[in-house]
């Protein structure tokens, strides 16, 4: 779920609590200070006919703001994309330049390339707590393990409870 009319609060902490059959499931989720993306690039990737998008930003001095998620749009719609997640908890102040992998829908060498000239690009830096880093962390490892990513609500379910804070930067495609 969801909440699409819901505004969070920088710096607060939100809770979630949900009984369902007499179970209850609990969860927490610190919402960081929103961190502004300064630019967006284009890596020309030399294995790839297509470059890849670059997005640049400042991580603020102090401990607030110390993980980060980043999500692609291409034209409205989110390309397949590698979970985009860094942290920055050893590096406070750390200027980030980090690549965000797209590829094609699938590995059809006849599919057009997932990014074009002209095509719309629009990229999403969430701040997210460390909890929500772990689940994103832990699913990306467990692409080709048996265990589950580690979930951050309580009751034994599995998914993730978060509050985030987000910038956006949006360009057209071109080079």
């Amino acid at each position: 779920y969801t909440a699409t009319n819901l505004r969070g609060i920088e710096g607060r902490t939100y809770h979630l609590s949900v009984t369902i059959e007499g179970i209850e499931y609990t969860a927490e989720s610190h919402m960081p200070p929103v961190v502004l993306i300064d630019s967006l690039s284009f890596f020309d990737f030399p294995m790839l006919d297509y470059p890849m998008p670059m997005v640049h930003f400042q991580a603020p001095l102090g401990t607030e703001n110390d993980y980060y998620r980043l999500l692609v749009y291409i034209n409205g719609k989110r390309p397949n994309t590698r979970y985009s997640i860094l942290s920055g908890d050893i590096m406070d102040g750390f200027v980030f330049h980090q690549q965000i992998s797209i590829s094609s829908d699938n590995n059809n060498d006849d599919e057009e390339d997932p990014l074009q000239q002209g095509d719309e690009v629009v990229i999403e830096l969430q701040c997210i707590d460390k909890n929500s880093f772990t689940f994103w962390s832990t699913l990306a490892g467990s692409d080709n393990s048996l265990n589950n990513p580690t979930s951050n609500i309580q009751g034994g379910v599995l998914g993730y409870f978060s509050a985030y804070s987000f910038s956006r930067i949006q360009t057209i495609a071109a080079w």
